[in-house]
């Protein structure tokens, strides 16, 4: 059943009713509905921490996004997203209903990677019956090739946490877009869900250059061996549009994840 299930709603266009106009319909099918406007104000990377903090003390079962064209024109406003799309999905173990909600036509192709993911429902649609199907199901655990985690505040910086849910990795390079202001400044290794208090790095490498398709990327890596349970850190000032991420290894056939932020 639907009801009293929560919604999560996030809207970033204040200037229309269009966000009281969705919780107000979403209630008359017995969700409670809960959220605010995404922050207009950018000073620092990680500004949307206490969203994601609001949501998971509520216990949300779906988080909404109404979207449109004029979001895709603030690449701040989709790092965030993208950004929180990925926590969730780390500290909720995979078990998030994430759902868009936007004008016919709008073009998901430029969202960020983990946003192209999520199901798209049109406004010229039955959203609302969809988003009651959601909350009636029991969300199942997504299937992850990697997963993505992020820490920090004002003194301690900007901090990318990146492991894979099963097998190993046999040493790290992550990278980040070159072209913008974001540079790598530090990198650890430790047990997966708390920055380490102290790290000790096998090979470490920086200010590697790499090029993927058409994007170059600036990159640091290690050679430590990382189990299920481990986890790579690195440090980032500013912005990264995207990021590469791949085992450090002299295999031609090593996968490579692109990850698009913004």
């Amino acid at each position: 059943m639907a009801a009293g299930k929560k919604v999560y709603l996030t809207a970033l266009d204040r200037k229309t009713p269009l966000a009281t106009e969705v919780a107000a319909k979403l209630h008359q099918y017995g969700l409670t509905v809960l959220g605010r406007y995404w922050p207009e104000q950018f000073d620092a990377p990680l500004y949307w921490l206490d969203l994601r903090d609001e949501f998971i003390k509520e216990q949300a079962d779906i988080w909404l996004i109404l979207l449109d064209e004029t979001a895709l024109d603030s690449p701040k406003s989709m790092y965030g997203l993208a950004q929180m799309a990925y926590t969730l999905n780390a500290r909720l173990e995979g078990k998030v209903s994430v759902l868009l909600l936007a004008p016919a036509g709008f073009d998901a192709g430029r969202l960020p990677t983990v946003l192209q993911a999520a199901p798209l429902l049109s406004l010229d649609g039955a959203w609302a019956a969809r988003i009651v199907a959601t909350a009636s199901l029991p969300v199942k655990p997504q299937s992850r090739e990697y997963i993505l985690d992020f820490y920090g505040n004002e003194k301690l910086g900007q901090w990318f946490e990146f492991q894979v849910p099963e097998g190993a990795l046999d040493g790290v390079i992550f990278g980040v877009e070159d072209g913008g202001d974001a540079k790598i400044n530090f990198q650890a290794v430790g047990a997966s869900g708390a920055l380490p208090e102290r790290s000790t790095l096998e090979y470490p490498v920086e200010e590697m250059h790499l090029t993927l398709g058409d994007i170059n990327y600036t990159a640091w890596g290690l050679r430590n061996r990382l189990e299920k349970g481990d986890s790579y850190f690195a440090r980032v000032q500013g912005w990264p549009r995207s990021l590469i991420v791949m085992p450090y290894s002299d295999d031609d056939e090593s996968n490579a994840w692109r990850i698009a932020l913004a």
